[in-house]
């Protein structure tokens, strides 16, 4: 299959995606090194948030997510 390049996979991500506390983005809870991991490619840019459980990601995301 031929792919165009912006289809090909990174081998590695920008600075900044492992940056940060790690807490649930819905309840706030700290997070352990368990936990979901959510990342939004815009362009060059990376959007990183977590959650504490797949639950708490679908409450965020039906709550209108980082603008909610």
């Amino acid at each position: 299959r031929n792919r165009r390049p912006h289809d090909r996979v990174r081998r590695e991500e920008p600075s900044g995606i492992d940056e940060g506390e790690l807490a649930c983005a819905r309840c706030g809870k700290p997070l352990g090194e368990i936990h979901l991991l959510l990342v939004r490619h815009r362009g060059p840019h990376r959007i990183r948030d977590d959650f504490c459980s797949l639950e708490h990601l679908v409450e965020w995301a039906k709550a209108g997510g980082r603008w909610g």
